[in-house]
């Protein structure tokens, strides 16, 4: 970076460092962990990191700003992705329907597993291995037209095929509430 840019970013911040942390706890008012003072900083190291830019920064004020809105924005997704516990919303007397609850889940899942695995006994074994590779064991289509030796749109072409039969297999189980 030239040494003109870092000095006018360095006056800027130093002009403008208070309503930057005030504008960032205005957009940031406790959603996240970090304080407004964090943000800006970060944004402001990054600026002063950069090594070039491909255009000269004409309204460096502008791009200041707008570099802090973006920060704030993907602090806030990220915050938005964090675990939440649920101790704080449990008492004593919820915590038994809670477990109540995730049991009720774990019943539903185990029930929905077998559904599944009845369905997919109906089918091919050409059609069933490659979604049981694909689609439960995260296995790519190109790897598994390698192993078996076939051309990828055979192995697109019976996944495809599978997964509309697992469809309407599953839904007429489903229909008449019974196992195959």
């Amino acid at each position: 970076m030239k040494k003109e840019t870092k000095s006018k970013l360095t006056s800027f911040l130093d002009k403008n460092y208070e309503r930057m942390v005030s504008f960032a706890r205005s957009r940031f008012n406790q959603v996240a962990e970090k304080d407004g003072e964090d943000i800006v900083q970060d944004v402001m190291l990054n600026l002063l990191k950069k090594t070039n830019f491909v255009y000269p920064i004409e309204n460096l004020t502008s791009y200041a700003y707008q570099s802090l809105r973006n920060k704030i924005v993907d602090e806030l997704r990220t915050n938005s992705r964090n675990d939440v516990s649920l101790n704080r919303y449990l008492n004593q007397n919820s915590s038994s329907e809670f477990i109540e609850l995730v049991q009720g889940v774990d019943e539903e899942f185990e029930d929905c597993t077998n559904l599944i695995h009845d369905a997919l006994s109906v089918l091919p074994e050409s059609q069933r291995y490659v979604i049981v590779e694909n689609e439960l064991k995260g296995r790519k289509l190109k790897e598994i037209a390698l192993e078996l030796n076939k051309p990828l749109g055979t192995i697109l072409a019976r996944k495809s095929r599978g997964m509309k039969q697992l469809k309407t297999i599953i839904e007429s189980m489903e229909d008449n509430n019974e196992d195959v």
